[in-house]
C-alpha cells in the first residue's frame, strides 16, 4: 500500500509529489498485491484493476475498501499479483533499467 498525494507549498508554490514509488515496483517484484493513490508518477507502475488498484489521494475511505476487497478476494490479489510479477520483471527491474540508462548514455555520446 502507497498512500501519497500532492502537496504545494502555499508559500513557494513548489510542488512535493511521488514520482513514481519505487517501494511499489518492489512489492509488485515480490509478488504482493498492491493498493495506492493515484498521484503523481504512481499511475505509471500501477493499472488499475490489472496489476493493483487504485484510489483517489486522500479517499482514506476507498483505501480502506480496495485494502479489504484484497483481503476478502483472494483471486482477484493473486490475478493482480501475478500480472504486477510480470510487469514488474519487464520493465522495473534492475537489470532492466540499468540497460535503459546504457542505452540512454550510449545514445547521448554518440549524438556528440
Amino acid at each position: 500500500m502507497l498512500s501519497s498525494k500532492e502537496i504545494v507549498d502555499p508559500k513557494t508554490g513548489l510542488r512535493d509529489v511521488e514520482t513514481m514509488g519505487r517501494a511499489i515496483c518492489e512489492a509488485a517484484a515480490y509478488g504482493l498485491p498492491v493498493c495506492a493513490t493515484a498521484s503523481g508518477g504512481i499511475p505509471s507502475v500501477i493499472q488499475n484493476g490489472v496489476n493493483g488498484l487504485l484510489v483517489r489521494p486522500g479517499d482514506a475511505a476507498d483505501l480502506a475498501a480496495q485494502i479489504e476487497r484484497l483481503y476478502r478476494d483472494r483471486g482477484l490479489a493473486s490475478r493482480l499479483s501475478e500480472e504486477a510479477l510480470l510487469r514488474a520483471k519487464e520493465h522495473f527491474d534492475w537489470p532492466v533499467l540499468f540497460e535503459a540508462h546504457e542505452r540512454e548514455f550510449s545514445a547521448l555520446t554518440l549524438s556528440h
